[in-house]
């Protein structure tokens, strides 16, 4: 009896868990290369579509992504110890990358917020950065609930 409570108990907590899948570039169309500031404490997601997929970064800190489309770049914070306080929280980051172009989405945490900002990687400037024109608020639909 208490096994058969136990397996009904441990199916419906598993029922609302997915596993979402790690992202794929396509070998058509056009890309772009995004640098991930990790922390570590996170797990980095791209949406596309309204589909979330895990992000994995190459030795460099780089990942491809897909260009001439809106794409959202997101990390969740997960056991993050800010101040002594532990926090989990999530930032997105939505733009349109240009093809061929390199991009650096930082994430951070402070006061426990989240906020992830992009930016183009150029060498017109001293810093490298310029802010990205196409950057808008992520779509709802790719955030956990």
């Amino acid at each position: 009896m208490i096994r058969s409570i136990l397996a009904v108990a441990l199916l419906a907590a598993l029922q609302g868990c997915t596993i979402v899948p790690l992202y794929k570039p396509s070998a058509q169309g056009s890309h772009a290369r995004v640098h991930l500031s990790d922390t570590g404490m996170s797990d980095l997601w791209l949406c596309l579509d309204d589909k979330r997929y895990r992000l994995q970064s190459d030795k460099a800190g780089f990942a491809k992504i897909p260009a001439e489309r809106r794409v959202t770049v997101g990390v969740w914070f997960y056991n993050y110890v800010y101040n002594g306080v532990s926090t989990s929280c999530e930032a997105a980051s939505s733009f349109i990358p240009a093809a061929d172009a390199s991009y650096y989405v930082d994430f951070e945490i402070e006061d426990e917020r989240c906020t992830a900002l992009s930016y183009r990687e150029v060498t017109t400037n001293r810093i490298g950065l310029e802010f990205e024109p196409t950057l808008q608020r992520p779509s709802n639909a790719c955030f956990m609930r």
